[in-house]
């Protein structure tokens, strides 16, 4: 089912718009206050999330079974298995929210356990905790035994090791560095997208 709607379009619903205006908002607010840091690393991030869920429809192309986390149900525009446009657009966002969760002292300790691991730890057990929801409502798939409730731990890992990264990015490397990151991460997830999307229809 998820194949049959891939990229296929006719599904507009005009809340998207309302997305899309609180995603540039957002970024909108970050330039303003010449947060640059958060607005190359948001982006940055964002170019890796498409990455992987290639990798993701990848697991379904050469499984023939199933990729690790499937879209069910409507969606306005399915781009890849396992992401639609509406979940792109949060992830947008997520990065952003992440870093202004994060106390500008970087020693502060929060029950104990330095606020650089505690706050990207809690965020990516909140969202596994959503996705988990997610999946009782059967608006995404889990066919893996592996990749399913009560077995979630991958799931966790697969949030909280990015988002711990993006932190150690946020407070280690230079902006200029920040911004090379990110523009190679853009290249290789457009450069990936025409090859497995366009050129070979594997994703």
């Amino acid at each position: 089912m998820a194949l049959a709607e891939l990229r296929r379009g006719g599904h507009f619903e005009w809340y998207v718009v309302n997305l899309l205006a609180f995603v540039v908002y957002v970024y909108a607010s970050a330039i303003r206050r010449r947060e640059w840091d958060m607005v190359v690393l948001g982006i940055g991030f964002w170019a890796l999330e498409f990455i992987w869920e290639m990798m993701n429809a990848l697991v379904l192309r050469l499984s023939g079974h199933a990729a690790l986390w499937t879209v069910a149900k409507k969606s306005v525009y399915l781009i890849y298995v396992g992401l639609n446009l509406e979940i792109a657009l949060m992830f947008a966002v997520v990065p952003i929210v992440l870093f202004h969760l994060l106390p500008r002292e970087r020693t502060v300790r929060i029950l104990g356990i330095p606020n650089r691991l505690f706050i990207p730890i809690m965020l990516g057990l909140f969202c596994v905790g959503i996705e988990v929801v997610l999946a009782k409502w059967g608006v995404l798939v889990w066919s893996w035994a592996f990749w399913r409730f009560p077995h979630v731990w991958l799931i966790a890992l697969a949030y909280c090791g990015p988002f711990a990264g993006l932190v150690w990015l946020h407070d280690n490397l230079s902006l200029r560095r920040k911004t090379q990151a990110m523009i190679a991460a853009v290249a290789v997830a457009a450069g990936a997208h025409v090859l497995l999307a366009n050129v070979l229809r594997w994703v």
